[in-house]
């Protein structure tokens, strides 16, 4: 069968699922009249939603929510402000995440499977540069709709989504787990250091190297405007919650190694950083399990991992990327007044 004719096929399908008329879900699989009514209110207004989920049986908010996303993707197809369009799809799944009850955590990864396909190319499905800067403002904007848990079981799944997901090639997929990353850590208000501890502790370890470059790009302390005292600090408090999180996981040290080479990354003077936090470790490090010279190797490592992915990662800091990480707190061109910083 011919390109031509799949692509004819492709939108025949998508006419008859996403049509106006509200029938998505009865073209996709025979839904009942009452799940149309209820989708045609929830694809519409975050709080209708919240309130159309409420209305689904508890077996069913997972896949309704899935239909939900499916529509509001065809619409993105078709608008030209992505911006808006992105805003919209994030107010609607934070409310229908509202809404599910005792079906959150199958809501939650059904969202995180609709923001991979959202972000995908529709006819590869697979993750391409273009992507890289959609799925940054999904995460953001879905993760500042949440609260509290809420927010680190998001972060949670959403990394383990787009983890899974194939892209284009594997420079694109180091950029978009370095996206997602930032975007869910811009995005989750007082649960910043939770869902920082949640990053490092759930991406995949082969991606540890690309996230914590990231960070080291991003938030860091002259793009913060901290002396030294300050930055070692806050790095230390930060990295409290990381090993608190970490503790009991086989890879544990591994993990944290990433965490602190990103914060050391990210320092003024990154040799005199090291220095001075390394003798402030030593109750986190036993508390994970790690010996301080096997810490040492493996930081070593860490910091070898992130050099090996700044060239990748670093494309989320050049034009046009920067587009929208100047709306992540604190990013280069965006910096803060002195004296704030991003953790806290």
């Amino acid at each position: 069968m011919s390109k031509q004719i799949l692509a004819g096929v492709a939108v025949l399908v998508c006419c008859a699922v996403f049509s106006a008329s509200g029938a998505a879900s009865t073209a996709a699989g025979g839904r009942s009249p009452e799940w149309n009514k209820n989708l045609k209110l929830a694809v519409n207004d975050a709080a209708k939603a919240a309130e159309a989920m409420k209305a689904m049986p508890e077996a069913d908010r997972a896949a309704f929510a899935a239909d939900v996303l499916a529509v509001l993707q065809a619409k993105g197809q078709r608008m030209a402000d992505k911006t808006a369009w992105a805003n919209e799809f994030a107010a609607i799944a934070a409310g229908l995440t509202a809404g599910s009850g005792g079906a959150k955590s199958t809501v939650l990864a059904a969202v995180a499977a609709g923001i991979g396909t959202a972000c995908a190319d529709p006819e590869t499905r697979e993750l391409t540069s273009g992507g890289v800067v959609l799925l940054g403002a999904l995460a953001k904007g879905m993760e500042s709709q949440l609260q509290g848990d809420d927010r680190v079981a998001f972060a949670s799944v959403l990394l383990s989504t787009i983890g899974k997901q194939k892209a284009s090639d594997a420079a694109v997929h180091k950029q978009a787990m370095g996206m997602v990353a930032l975007a869910l850590f811009s995005g989750a208000g007082d649960a910043k250091d939770r869902v920082l501890a949640e990053i490092f502790a759930s991406v995949d370890v082969a991606d540890l190297g690309a996230v914590a470059q990231a960070f080291a790009n991003a938030f860091n302390q002259r793009n913060n405007g901290l002396d030294n005292d300050a930055y070692l600090q806050v790095s230390q408090q930060v990295l409290q919650k990381v090993a608190a999180r970490l503790k009991g996981q086989p890879d544990a040290a591994k993990r944290f190694a990433s965490a602190v080479a990103a914060f050391a990354g990210g320092a003024g003077n990154p040799t005199q950083f090291e220095r001075d936090l390394m003798g402030k470790l030593a109750d986190l490090l036993a508390g994970i399990g790690a010996t301080p010279d096997g810490f040492a190797t493996a930081l070593a490592a860490a910091k070898a991992d992130m050099a090996a992915e700044g060239a990748h990662v670093k494309l989320l800091f050049m034009k046009p990327w920067i587009g929208l990480l100047r709306g992540l707190p604190f990013v280069h061109e965006n910096r803060p007044p002195p004296g704030k910083y991003q953790y806290q």
